[in-house]
Order: C-alpha cells, then structure tokens, then sequence
C-alpha cells in the first residue's frame, strides 16, 4: 500500500498533500466538536446551579417555645415570592403556607399537631426528664425570582428540634437548624408518602452522599 503511496506522490504531490491535509483538518474538527459539547454541557450545568434556590431559616429567639420560620433565600440576587411546606401527614395533613416573607403560616396549628404527635410518641414518667434530638422532612415548593425571571424549585429539607418532656406535662419544642437535602421533581403522593415513613422507627433519612 506505501509503496502505491509514494508511487503516487511522485506523480501527485500537491494531490497526496492535500489528501492528508483533509484527513488532518477532520481529526481537529472532531476533537473540536468534542471540546465544543463538553463546554456547552458545562455552561448548563453553570446555568442551573446559578438559578438554583437554597433557603435558610431563622426562628423565634425571644421565644423559642412559639414555633415560628422565616425562610429567606442564602444567597442575595434570588427573592422569594411564595411557597408550600408538606410535612408528614401523620403529624399535619394541610399545606402550610409560605409568604412573600418567608413566614410559615398557621404554625399553631402546626405548633399543636407536632405537640401533639411528641406526647405520644414520648410519653413522660414520674420524676424523669427527657430531651430528645431529633428531625423533622420538610418538603418546599417555592416561587422566586433572580437575574429577571421567575422559576419554580421543589426540595426536600430537614427541620432539626429538642424536644423535652418533663414528667408528666406536654412536650416542649425548640426549634434548632433547618438543612437543605436534595431536589425533587415534584409534589406527588409518593414523595408524601415518604415523608412518612421517614419518621417511622425503623426509617431512616438516607441522604445522597455526593461530591462537588
């Protein structure tokens, strides 16, 4: 075969380079093209991550007893507009509602519920004090706004408390950190569903062990 190569050469030099000059010039279109893709997948992925949402929580200070969130957005450029709190329907069966504040709605009601839901499942004895560490899913959808346009997040989160039982009296509850866990795809009954069975004794939060 090189031998009909350099054959040919002889007679077509300026035919043969320009031959490997079009086969050269492909392999750089294609490694091109490969580079090109790479950096359009990563300028996607840039985009989702910087309109992504991430919500942080403070709570009632002065009062730590009075259950009370207000959700605000961690980083500055995004706004808060709305949302909807699910909770384990054992415990609350309505939609909670966020405003435009980040301020839970009807938390006594909530307040009650969850009280309620603790005296039962850590009933007090004479003489004895407990204090318990424990979390509660929280799943938000939220409306927001950031750079000019108005998007939609769905996200598991973990609402932390104590809860503190002394004797025979009602629980306490004091509400401790508020932790983003992962996006979802959306509200459904499955993922309601699984809101309880996270709280059940033999369930456990598995939470996605990813790394940058």
């Amino acid at each position: 075969m090189w031998q009909k190569v350099r054959k040919q050469w002889k007679k077509e030099p300026i035919a043969i380079l320009a031959l490997f000059s079009a086969i050269l010039a492909f392999g750089v279109s294609v490694r091109s093209c490969a580079i090109s893709e790479d950096s359009l997948k990563q300028s996607q992925v840039q985009f989702k991550q910087e309109r992504s949402l991430i919500l942080v929580a403070t709570f009632n200070s002065e009062h730590p007893e009075h259950l009370a969130v207000n959700l605000s957005p961690l980083e500055s450029s995004f706004r808060l507009l709305r949302g909807e709190a699910f909770i384990p329907r054992r415990i609350y069966k309505d939609i909670i509602p966020v405003d435009g504040f980040g301020k839970f709605i009807h938390m006594g009601s909530v307040s009650a519920a969850l009280v309620n839901f603790f005296a039962k499942a850590i009933p007090g004895e004479k003489d004895i004090a407990k204090i318990v560490e424990t979390n509660l899913p929280v799943i938000l959808r939220s409306y927001y706004v950031t750079k000019g346009e108005a998007y939609t997040d769905v996200s598991l989160y973990m609402l932390s408390m104590q809860v503190f039982v002394i004797e025979d009296k009602r629980p306490s509850i004091t509400l401790t950190n508020f932790t983003f866990i992962q996006r979802l795809t959306g509200v459904t009954e499955r993922e309601l569903d699984e809101l309880d069975r996270i709280v059940d004794d033999d369930t456990g939060l598995k939470v996605p062990a990813r790394k940058p």
